[in-house]
């Protein structure tokens, strides 16, 4: 069916963490926060290869304190990202050569099942492009700049998107040079696969599949990881 391979961008800055050190190297009990997302990955059966994306800066504390102390089996590459993210996967995609199929998991989401990982590769094989998502529970408002309600929106049909993302690897790699072309920047993959006229389809994820991007988050992160369920 192809290879499969994984792309875990972990060269954002985290600025709403509002600590000096990105998110995704703040410890989390015992290991870096980076380890648990890369270890789902490595553990993975139908996972063949790993590319990981930093950022140039943080190249030697991600070669001392998260490669060289664990085994990391699948690990291709490691490789340096962009200013953004969608630069970041690009990157990423780029040193996937000869995969067939590709999956981008945000760095701080390391609290993803291993078996909602094993359905999305099984769903990307007959669809082409799946992301994971969770609905809406919340009433949403649309508000003006004046923080005034314009309307209530209807949120049957809305959810809340997470990662990983799946992709074939073509579809994904063309998506990408086209938003270049274009100087079009998305906040996520599914986005530029939709604008290539594709259809994305959603597998239902996990609450607790969160992305880890304030101090708030990374003490409930501290809570689940105790509980040891998620």
């Amino acid at each position: 069916m192809g290879k499969v391979g994984a792309i875990i961008p972990a060269a954002g800055k985290g600025k709403r963490m509002q600590h000096y050190f990105p998110k995704q190297f703040l410890p989390l009990r015992d290991h870096p926060l980076l380890y648990y997302t890369l270890k789902v990955f490595e553990e993975c059966e139908d996972i063949e290869e790993i590319i990981l994306v930093i950022d140039r800066e943080y190249r030697e504390f991600v070669e001392e304190s998260i490669l060289s102390p664990y085994r990391w089996e699948k690990l291709k590459d490691l490789v340096e990202g962009g200013e953004h993210r969608q630069e970041s996967v690009y990157q990423g995609l780029k040193a996937g050569e000869g995969w067939e199929w590709v999956v981008v998991h945000d760095a701080v989401r390391p609290f993803l099942r291993p078996s909602l990982l094993k359905e999305v590769i099984r769903e990307v094989k007959e669809k082409e492009a799946v992301t994971l998502g969770v609905p809406l529970e919340d009433t949403l408002k649309e508000v003006n700049k004046e923080r005034k309600i314009l309307k209530t929106l209807r949120r049957e049909r809305l959810w809340r998107i997470q990662t990983p993302q799946a992709f074939r690897y073509s579809l994904l790699l063309a998506a990408h040079q086209k938003a270049i072309k274009d100087k079009f920047l998305a906040t996520d993959d599914a986005s530029l696969v939709e604008r290539l006229g594709k259809e994305v389809f959603i597998i239902p994820g996990s609450p607790l599949n969160l992305k880890i991007t304030t101090p708030f988050d990374l003490l409930l992160a501290q809570t689940i990881l105790e509980t040891g369920i998620w």
